[in-house]
């Protein structure tokens, strides 16, 4: 495998930030794919885990199965993961979220850009966010942004 297409499958399947990737040799890179796979595959483990928990369950039945119980309040789940892009003139930038992620997608400025769940007809009117305006984009898997400036763009999910 080379370089390009082990960097292309980090930042495309995994969603992996960009910066620095060319620097690194392909040893380093092919250890982080490794690195990357493991999560996916414990990912997995655990919600298989959580599946064999009968819904009946208390929260205490919950605890002794799992081993750990987590209580998310509302603040929680809006806060997320913040990522922030800034996008060359042209650029074209695909997030793949696993599982699908409801997103919220703000434009910080310097530009109109353009996002979408498909990459056909990403140029719309109806695509567009103007600075200072953000997009809610429920239960996405794939996000395709674009832009003819270098705006900053804010995606929170």
């Amino acid at each position: 495998m080379t370089k390009k297409e082990i960097i292309e499958i980090l930042t495309d399947k995994y969603g992996v930030e960009d910066k620095g990737l060319m620097k690194k040799t392909v040893k380093e890179l092919e250890e982080m794919l490794k690195d990357e796979e493991k999560k996916v595959n414990e990912d997995k483990t655990s919600k298989l885990e959580v599946n064999d928990i009968e819904f009946e369950s208390s929260t205490e039945e919950v605890a002794e199965k799992s081993g750990k119980v987590s209580e998310e309040t509302l603040d929680d789940k809006k806060k997320g993961v913040v990522s922030e892009v800034q996008l060359n003139i042209y650029e074209t930038v695909i997030r793949r979220f696993e599982p699908p992620k409801d997103l919220r997608i703000e434009n910080l400025g310097v530009g109109d850009v353009f996002v979408g769940e498909t990459k056909e007809n990403l140029i719309q009117e109806q695509n567009k966010i103007i600075p200072g305006q953000s997009v809610e984009i429920p239960n996405a898997s794939v996000l395709y942004i674009t832009s003819a400036s270098r705006p900053i763009i804010r995606i929170t999910y």
